[in-house]
């Protein structure tokens, strides 16, 4: 499990300040993410959470 922290998790929630972060471009590019099948109107809402303070 800790495999998929560092490949996946880490990588997006480190976009949430740096979302230039060459892990996270690339797991976009590839579609990996829920935000890449996402609309970009529709990320906010139904895409990744980065905060639980909004």
């Amino acid at each position: 499990m800790i495999q998929v922290a560092d490949l996946i998790l880490y990588p997006m929630a480190k976009a949430g300040y740096d979302p230039i972060y060459r892990p996270y471009v690339q797991l976009m590019k590839a579609g990996r993410l829920i935000d890449a099948q996402l609309e970009p109107e529709d990320r906010a809402l139904l895409g990744i959470k980065y905060s639980c303070f909004k």
